[in-house]
């Protein structure tokens, strides 16, 4: 039987009507495209446990990538208990029926002291469950990750490393955790892009590891993209240029603001919603900078911060998607691929693992970070032609229905763990 890919449909469909509509629901290509993954048939890890370690209360991206491998691995046979920090993330695992051990003391900066205790806790806590695990996971947050490793060393424990991080290599307090990591027979890095891995090795991180691509750690949304507007207060037709994410110096919110200020795109009628807020007392300061910024460059009859809300919902709900990272950019970038994800074609900044997941005309409109008039250049020209955002959208999700799954996640560990140096993480055994 003759038929045509959906990107082909979904051209067909934007060369029609794309000139006359500012969106077009995208809800029948990601359904297919980012379905779950069946359970795998093969389960190399049955009748192997793993202690998975978490040291952030927060539930964020990379906290979520753990959460996907730990998910993963259990699919793939393992038997998983997880000691968190208590909040947000230690309930998220709780939800997926993880059996969680949490730790209560509060996280606290610059306090060697409080450190030291809480390490401490972490190390009490933790070590009778290490002793009776075969193997160790954790990421990159705080004190979790130094609770890890020492954990891995006192117990002889072979540890996956999870990589989510590409900054933390210019910071030599950080260099510590990884000469303590590289010096662990059993260590194994499992970085999530190609840009980590080449940011860490000039940092001189010398240990073994392999490229685990982040797979989506939520489903898209369901709504309707009419019903995704009226739940964040979107009129309908509106053109809708969305940023997700904590409010944040490196993040570029700021840059964003500058575009929505150029006078083609204020003659378009483009609004922008940033969604986010702010953590800590940097992230304070800059969100009222950003409020501050608003009347100072005439733009606050077309600027919206919608607080903390639902990203798959807000991208669902954006013509347009925006991800102005500056600097180095991200180490991966969930917001993109969970904006593609969502029908929304996307701009982003040219840096960082950006250049992984998008190519530029094809997939979505890379631009030069820090860079106000690249970004609002890249908005009017999808804006004013709509086809164009259309034919994206339908390419980004063609090319990461299956690159961005969840079974190609699974396949990928599977082939992690079951290779050599995977064997070698587990040959400590019990």
């Amino acid at each position: 039987m003759f038929y045509l890919p959906y990107s082909h449909i979904y051209a067909i469909i934007c060369s029609t009507i794309g000139s006359v509509h500012t969106y077009i629901p995208f809800m029948a290509i990601e359904k297919e495209a980012y379905r779950e993954a069946p359970t795998p048939v093969s389960r190399p890890l049955l009748g192997r446990s793993v202690l998975v370690i978490n040291g952030s209360a927060v539930d964020e991206g990379d906290v979520r990538v753990q959460r996907t491998t730990a998910r993963a691995m259990r699919d793939l046979g393992a038997e998983i208990r997880v000691l968190s920090r208590a909040g947000d993330a230690a309930d998220k695992y709780k939800a997926d029926d993880f059996p969680v051990t949490t730790i209560n003391a509060p996280r606290v900066h610059h306090n060697k002291a409080r450190q030291a205790i809480e390490l401490g806790i972490f190390l009490a806590k933790g070590y009778p469950m290490a002793r009776s695990a075969d193997a160790i996971h954790t990421h990159d947050r705080t004190l979790g990750v130094q609770a890890a490793f020492t954990l891995a060393r006192v117990n002889n424990k072979g540890i996956f490393k999870h990589v989510n991080n590409a900054y933390m290599f210019g910071d030599p307090s950080q260099n510590g955790r990884y000469k303590l990591a590289d010096s662990l027979d059993r260590n194994h890095y499992l970085w999530i892009s190609r840009y980590v891995e080449a940011e860490a090795r000039k940092a001189g991180v010398k240990g073994p590891g392999s490229i685990l691509l982040n797979s989506l750690t939520s489903q898209p949304s369901s709504m309707s993209k009419e019903d995704a507007r009226e739940a964040l207060g979107i009129p309908v037709g509106q053109r809708a240029a969305v940023v997700v994410g904590r409010l944040n110096q490196h993040k570029g919110q700021d840059v964003f603001l500058h575009a929505l200020a150029d006078k083609r795109v204020r003659e378009l009628g483009v609004h922008g919603y940033i969604v986010g807020n702010a953590e800590g007392a940097d992230g304070e300061q800059y969100e009222k900078k950003l409020h501050e910024l608003v009347p100072a460059l005439g733009i606050a009859d077309t600027t919206h911060f919608l607080g903390r809300r639902d990203g798959n919902m807000a991208f669902r709900a954006a013509t347009v998607a925006v991800v102005p990272t500056r600097g180095r950019g991200e180490p991966f970038g969930l917001v993109g691929i969970e904006a593609s994800a969502n029908g929304a074609p996307v701009i982003s900044t040219k840096n960082g693992a950006a250049l992984e997941i998008f190519t530029h005309n094809k997939t979505g409109l890379l631009v030069e970070p820090d860079n106000p008039q690249a970004l609002a250049d890249a908005l009017v020209d999808l804006f004013r032609h709509p086809r164009k955002g259309c034919s994206l959208a339908a390419a980004a999700s063609h090319d990461h229905k299956w690159k961005f799954s969840y079974g190609r996640f699974v396949q990928d560990l599977a082939g992690i763990v079951t290779s050599d140096a995977g064997r070698k993480v587990f040959s400590s055994g019990k």
